[in-house]
């Protein structure tokens, strides 16, 4: 089935939707990989680590909805 792609931009405009481009962290790189371990640290290591992880745990899985 072939579909117009020009026509696709048109319906979305016209549904009152605008297109944007998001740059986001690549999680692959290493440099992220680096950097999320250390802000994983920090926290285990803060003062306040076992409020933050209670509030963690308080928080709802949404995989059990």
């Amino acid at each position: 089935m072939w579909v117009n792609i020009r026509s696709y931009p048109e319906r979305m405009r016209a549904m009152g939707l605008r297109q944007i481009q998001v740059w986001i962290p690549d999680t692959r790189s290493e440099a992220f990989c680096t950097e999320a371990h250390r802000q994983s640290l920090a926290v285990a290591h803060s003062a306040r680590s076992r409020d933050d992880q209670t509030f963690i745990d308080a928080a709802p899985d949404p995989q059990d909805q």
